[in-house]
């Protein structure tokens, strides 16, 4: 691929990210219906991981971050993780390197961050203290 088609595709991702970003600063996904709903929790009532990401994420853009930890607790601390994977991604890409930093391959690494997603999801559906306080707010 060339650099100019590298640069595009890095300029394309980054306007992207920043159209959602406008979006979800702008409108409340708790009060607004034409965000996605989660379909695990309208079939099974329980929680996925994912559940309340929306709102976490809309929180964070307004530097409310406790409430944003309230909504998905590990979508924030995952946050700084996936940022900087996707900066050393999106610099690999510039230079023409294909592969990531080991710490973002490494199969070990790989799954125990999908433990830590399966336990989290596990947890935040079990409906007594302290687990009841990782279920997103209603």
């Amino acid at each position: 691929m060339s650099k100019l088609a590298r640069h595009l595709v890095y300029w394309s991702v980054a306007a992207v990210g920043v159209a959602v970003a406008l979006i979800y600063y702008r409108f409340n996904p708790a009060e607004v219906g034409f965000f996605p709903v989660c379909y695990f929790r309208k079939f099974t009532g329980l929680h996925c991981a994912g559940c309340g990401g929306q709102r976490a994420l809309h929180q964070l853009l307004h530097g409310n971050f406790r409430e944003a930890f309230r909504n998905n607790a590990l979508l924030v601390l995952a946050l700084p993780y996936l940022s900087l994977g996707f900066v050393l991604d999106m610099r690999n890409f510039l230079r023409g390197h294909g592969q990531m930093p080991a710490v973002y391959r490494r199969w070990e690494i790989i799954v125990a961050i999908f433990v830590v997603i399966c336990l989290f999801w596990i947890l935040r559906n079990v409906p007594v203290e302290p687990f009841s306080y990782l279920a997103p707010v209603e």
